[in-house]
């Protein structure tokens, strides 16, 4: 018995498979392309503190990052990965590859920040 099924009848509230959203790489678009986009503005030198650091990524999502999302969440990009079924597109913005993960200082830095997207 796979776990799923074993959830499906005995979790009463569990959300089958075809309820969750999607997984794919190419639609997390922290992972391939904001955390690339803030880890190059910011870091392009060391950090002697995290609240420097802060203050760095701070100014980066200020100056940039909010075109970057509305740029990931275009339904043109929406409905590439719709047709690859999931897997990854090329030119997911028309400007190259952006398959990123976050490094873990920047996670950890980053994690308990908020902010808004206008």
């Amino acid at each position: 018995m796979s776990t799923t099924n074993w959830c499906l009848g005995c979790v009463p509230v569990f959300i089958p498979v075809s309820k969750w959203p999607a997984n794919s790489p190419d639609l997390n678009f922290l992972d391939f392309l904001i955390w690339a986009t803030l880890e190059q503005k910011a870091c392009h030198e060391n950090h002697t503190s995290v609240q420097n650091l802060r203050k760095y990524l701070e100014k980066a999502w200020n100056e940039s990052c909010k075109d970057h999302v509305r740029a990931a969440v275009d339904p043109k990009r929406l409905k590439a990965v719709i047709s690859a079924k999931g897997g990854y597109i090329e030119r997911p913005l028309g400007i190259g590859l952006f398959r990123c993960s976050p490094s873990s200082f920047i996670t950890q830095a980053y994690a308990n920040m908020d902010f808004a997207i206008d």
